[in-house]
């Protein structure tokens, strides 16, 4: 699961300590995310993903929920195209220029060669985005939609910055029941119908779902495209 957002507990006390004992382990790390061993490895993993996300040479992709950008990373390191990414998250632990850097390192390592892209960091706030109206044509909630408290409002601020026609794609996993918790972050799951209708409501006409098998049938992927309406 890639890291997200951070949220505010009830429990202020013990919540204060356990974050600080969190950050004190996640500084500690290159990079927060996968650390994968090899191209061919991110290749069986990704490569369905690599196809949904149809990306074209020299796109700018805003990444919202990107943690220290590893999705990129991988992503990136299955092709030659030069891109531009924005990463976009509240984590400033996990998304920070020594922690970016450090992902491209291993990632350049990985594919013998450099990954080609280049990566802009933006620390945003749980009011706003900090980033432009109207300015993007591409976008990605990559596993990351479920964790936010108000999603309509995320939709919403993410159909501000892209420009007309502009695209959002959505990567969440499709609970096997109603009230299923994600695995990682233990947020409940929502069905794809209710995400479409989120989207609907803040601006967003559904083109595309494909759905990916993973962990021999266990977990279950939809992949969904939107376009600014």
């Amino acid at each position: 699961m890639r890291l997200g957002f951070v949220f505010v507990l009830l429990c202020v006390s013990f919540s204060s300590f356990a974050q600080k004992r969190k950050v004190g382990k996640v500084e500690k790390l290159p990079y927060c995310g996968v650390h994968w061993k090899d191209t061919t490895h991110i290749r069986m993993e990704l490569q369905q993903q690599f196809d949904f996300l149809k990306l074209q040479p020299n796109d700018t992709i805003v990444d919202i929920g990107s943690s220290s950008g590893v999705y990129n990373g991988a992503i990136t390191s299955l092709s030659n195209q030069k891109l531009h990414f924005v990463l976009v998250d509240i984590d400033t632990a996990c998304l920070n220029s020594r922690k970016v850097a450090s992902m491209v390192n291993h990632f350049n390592s990985l594919k013998g060669s450099s990954i080609n892209s280049s990566f802009q960091i933006v620390n945003n706030t749980p009011d706003s985005l900090w980033l432009p109206a109207n300015r993007y044509k591409k976008a990605w909630l990559i596993n990351v939609l479920h964790e936010i408290p108000d999603p309509g409002k995320m939709v919403k601020d993410v159909n501000e910055i892209l420009k007309p026609g502009g695209e959002l794609i959505v990567f969440e996993i499709i609970p096997k029941r109603s009230g299923q918790l994600h695995g990682g972050c233990r947020m409940p799951l929502q069905s794809v119908v209710s995400w479409k209708e989120i989207m609907n409501k803040n601006g967003f006409q559904f083109t595309e779902e494909i759905e990916v098998i993973k962990n021999r049938g266990k977990t279950r992927i939809a992949m969904i495209r939107f376009i600014k309406a």
